[in-house]
């Protein structure tokens, strides 16, 4: 008997959900555009994997200082999903091609915010990858 409990104990445990551990990995995204006026401007937009739960979200413009804001994700295969108080998706990062998508709990569902062109795997710090995008807009700044 006490086999059997063994044996079934360990066909179950051997059934674990899915999960990849991503810490270190850095995600990058930029664009570089004209705004209505025709003025050069700058969105970027990042990720880290500081743990195997815990992800820091990165944004910046050239018209915006960073902000950092800390999620946890949940990996499949091919999605890597950036999640809001555990519970509600807020990306969906696509794993082929870096894509990056409205969540399924944001609004409009599905939508593009980052073609896979745009985004990148960076070996440097997040800060020091946007503090060197951002030096050409400091030229000419007085302060």
């Amino acid at each position: 008997m006490k086999n059997f409990q063994i044996l079934i104990i360990l066909l179950f445990s051997s059934f674990s959900v899915y999960a990849d551990n991503l810490t270190g990995k850095k995600i990058i995204c930029f664009e570089e555009t004209k705004d209505l006026n025709n003025k050069d401007q700058i969105e970027l937009m990042g990720f880290e994997f500081t743990s195997s739960l815990e992800v820091k979200e990165y944004r910046a413009t050239n018209f915006d200082p960073i902000e950092i804001k800390f999620f946890e994700y949940k990996t499949s295969p091919e999605i890597i999903q950036i999640l809001y108080q555990s519970n509600y998706v807020i990306w969906d990062i696509f794993r082929k091609d870096l894509e990056i998508r409205r969540g399924k709990d944001q609004l409009p569902t599905g939508s593009i915010m980052w073609e896979s062109k745009h985004c990148n795997l960076i070996n440097i710090s997040i800060n020091e990858f946007i503090s060197k995008k951002l030096e050409k807009y400091k030229q000419g700044n007085l302060l």
